[in-house]
């Protein structure tokens, strides 16, 4: 099966694939649960999802798939403005890494190499310096 797409491929408001009603710009739909895979035979970090916030074609955020070396990179902040990667699981707080390299597990501010803040208990921590 063949698509002809009108405007030179240019949808001015949703895709939908696998869904006949799209809820966001690009709106994917698999009953099978696969819903997208990216492939490329770039054996360096040239396979990434990028993140462009202001539309200016700066990379604000990126994920990186290094088949080279076998790393997964999250990377915030691409341009070096200080940012941090926030973790949440059922839609709480649960570690910050630092653009000063710390982790923070239960706080948003690390004070040392390794800040835990245990939950549930007045105020306890553990900080490794």
């Amino acid at each position: 099966m063949a698509i002809q797409f009108l405007n030179n491929g240019y949808f001015a408001n949703r895709v939908g694939i696998g869904v006949e009603a799209p809820l966001t710009t690009l709106h994917l739909y698999d009953a099978g649960g696969s819903i997208l895979r990216l492939a490329s035979n770039a054996h360096t970090d040239d396979n990434k999802i990028e993140f462009d916030a202001l539309n200016n074609g700066a990379i604000y955020h990126s994920i990186v798939s290094n088949t080279n070396t076998g790393n997964l990179q999250i990377r915030a902040g691409d341009g070096g403005s200080g940012h941090e990667v926030n973790v949440y699981t059922d839609g709480l707080f649960v570690a910050t890494f630092s653009e000063d390299q710390k982790l923070g597990i239960g706080t948003t501010l690390p004070g040392a190499r390794l800040h835990v803040n245990q939950a549930g208990t007045s105020g306890a921590q553990q900080i490794v310096a």
